[in-house]
């Protein structure tokens, strides 16, 4: 449950630090993101997973971006401590 609790206390401010930043980079609000697929799983890692996917996308979709990418790869950090943390038992 600590693995958890800190992965949601620190995800969002990255997931906010993304959002302010691409705004502010475009200086346009938020274009429409393509639908995630739906997490279908009660494992935490699984979820996880299906995220830390996602972002590799979006990783190459924003490319140009270099300030993007970073805050990218500090979320993938955590997406990938999180997951060591969730599976060491």
């Amino acid at each position: 449950h600590k693995a958890l609790n800190e992965y949601y206390d620190e995800i969002v401010g990255l997931l906010d630090d993304f959002a302010e930043t691409m705004q502010g980079r475009l200086m346009k609000r938020l274009p429409n993101f393509p639908k995630v697929v739906p997490f279908d799983s009660e494992l935490p890692q699984d979820n996880i997973a299906v995220f830390r996917n996602y972002l590799d996308t979006a990783r190459d979709v924003y490319a140009k971006y270099p300030e993007l990418q970073s805050i990218i790869d500090n979320i993938q950090c955590l997406n990938s401590k999180t997951m060591y943390l969730l599976t060491m038992r």
